[in-house]
């Protein structure tokens, strides 16, 4: 399966830093409670505490911000998984 890279601007101030991670922690929930079908941004607008506005100045659809939550979640199971390697080496 081909999977693209999401077009994401990337924050660039701390606060801003700070308010896309939340948008991505709501996706994430969102997307664990109802999968993609039931996932929409105006729920993670109102989880994160942002405007859909806000959310579309970082993505240009939708399918980018699933597919930012995703790179994200690949990148804490592979550190996880990295911990758990080093554990088990001691």
């Amino acid at each position: 399966m081909f999977v693209s890279e999401p077009a994401i601007r990337p924050p660039q101030q701390q606060r801003s830093r700070a308010s896309f991670d939340r948008v991505l922690d709501a996706g994430a929930d969102v997307l664990r409670e109802r999968g993609v079908d039931g996932f929409t941004l105006q729920e993670v607008s109102k989880r994160a505490g942002v405007s859909i506005g806000s959310i579309y100045g970082r993505v240009a659809r939708k399918d980018d911000l699933v597919l930012a939550i995703y790179d994200r979640e690949m990148e804490r199971i592979a550190r996880r998984q990295q911990r758990i390697e080093a554990d088990s080496q001691r």
